[in-house]
């Protein structure tokens, strides 16, 4: 079984990300900032887009996949991000059963998976942008596990391009500086350490230079740390309290060992870092991504310090019990392909809607006639006159319709939200794809604007 570790790892791994969204691996699916950010600049910058900060920070690992993909053709791209994602966590998944001596535990193959089972939803596992959650991971274990058997060049670049993907690079300064006197190996290591410090430098150089500084003191409020902690509280159940009981006594066996459990330490600080920190610049609820670190922290510390049978059965489980299972609806990647043709941009709408958007140019000079024209408000069936696929262009100039609108049947059973996407500082424009149904569909829109339609067969 150990001969074949990689191997049945690698078989898991797919297994496992397919069971959380067959959709995704069916049909070409892009997620939020994957289609507006890393997507649109890439096509439109080029290798310059590998500079451009999002969100107060530099996301170098992110930037440069998508670079990678845009050498593809379009109509295969979601599917190379996808792959892209797929290497990473499978690389994630090895180096977890490597550092952790998984291979000693009779449940090794499945522990080494956990990166892939914490409860948090589905989209993190397939997001390019939500991808920075296990890099995350990736980069706690880099940084603070033994790096005896590690090759020093790959690990040297490894931090370096880690420390310039999200903002964990300065959440884990702390953690450097407790290594430091833990392994005491400054001189040794003196390179590795360099090119960390050097990307975590140029980081907060560009925290600081970005606007999101100014923000977290404005979007600080107290009430925001009782609230969150009150509504956890309120939400626990009885596997709850025996997860945090099987912890408690992993943690207490680990402070008497502490550096040889040093990374699951780090990885726990870390977690409580995010979480913390995101209490401070977000002014919405957290989302459960937030949570990825600290759970995983949890999970790993509780079957790989105690190293008990029983209690890995039980929080394997566990987690099979709270596997998280995602239906995501198509996006007609294909035939927005198709439909880029025939315009001079086209806007695809992605998940989840309907603010997202991923934006295809053909290089066509002039939009194509329409195969036909109707109303808004007026009832249609696209259906009598394409036989596959519908593509549906609308534009305004005025910034009073540039709103959600919906398309609904005649039942009003069926109703789907779309929104009009900035063309330039005065233009607005939305398109979206619809599939043959024999019924008579009616766009929520003002009549006077038109809605030219084009056949996608």
């Amino acid at each position: 079984m150990k001969k074949y570790s990689t191997i049945i790892l690698l078989i898991f791994t797919i297994f496992v990300l397919f069971l959380h969204a067959p959709d995704v691996f069916i049909n070409q699916i892009l997620f939020s900032e994957d289609g507006n950010v890393f997507f649109n600049q890439s096509q439109e910058f080029g290798m310059q887009a590998l500079f451009i900060p999002y969100a107060g920070y530099s996301h170098l690992i992110l930037r440069l996949m998508a670079c990678f993909a845009s050498f593809f053709p379009v109509q295969i791209i979601p599917y190379i991000y996808l792959l892209s994602v797929i290497f990473v966590q499978f690389f994630i998944v090895l180096f977890t059963y490597k550092i952790f001596k998984l291979e000693n535990y009779n449940y090794g193959l499945i522990i080494a998976l956990f990166p892939l089972l914490i409860p948090v939803g589905c989209e993190i596992y397939f997001s390019l942008t939500n991808l920075q959650w296990l890099l995350a991971l990736l980069f706690v274990i880099c940084i603070s596990s033994s790096w005896l058997t590690l090759n020093s060049c790959m690990l040297a670049l490894n931090l370096f391009l880690l420390s310039l993907t999200g903002p964990f690079s300065i959440l884990l300064l702390p953690v450097v500086i407790v290594r430091m006197f833990l392994y005491k190996d400054l001189k040794k290591k003196l390179g590795i350490y360099a090119l960390y410090f050097t990307g975590t430098l140029i980081q907060l150089f560009i925290l600081f230079m970005s606007e999101r500084t100014q923000s977290i003191y404005d979007k600080f409020q107290f009430a925001k740390f009782i609230s969150f902690f009150m509504l956890k509280l309120s939400s626990i159940n009885f596997w709850d309290i025996i997860l945090f009981i099987i912890f408690c006594l992993a943690l207490f066996k680990a402070v008497k060992n502490f550096k040889e459990y040093f990374t699951l330490f780090s990885l726990l600080y870390l977690g409580i870092a995010v979480i913390f920190s995101s209490l401070f610049i977000l002014s919405a609820d957290i989302p459960s991504r937030y949570m990825y670190l600290f759970l995983a922290s949890v999970y790993l510390m509780s079957v790989v310090v105690l190293k008990n049978d029983k209690i890995s059965a039980f929080i394997i489980l566990l987690l099979i019990i709270r596997f998280s299972h995602c239906r995501y609806e198509n996006i007609y990647w294909n035939e927005f392909t198709k439909f880029s043709q025939l315009q001079k941009e086209v806007f695809v709408p992605i998940l989840p809607p309907p603010n997202w958007y991923a934006k295809l140019t053909s290089g066509v000079e002039e939009n194509a006639p329409p195969y036909f024209v109707t109303n808004g408000m007026s009832y249609f069936n696209p259906s009598k006159i394409c036989n596959k696929y519908t593509g549906i262009s609308i534009e305004t100039d005025n910034p009073g319709y540039a709103k959600v609108f919906m398309i609904t049947d005649l039942s009003r059973s069926n109703i789907r939200y779309f929104n009009f996407y900035p063309v330039d500082n005065k233009n607005y424009k939305s398109n979206f794809v619809i599939p043959v149904a024999d019924t008579d569909i009616q766009i929520i829109l003002p009549p006077e604007l038109k809605i030219n339609c084009y056949c996608l067969d």
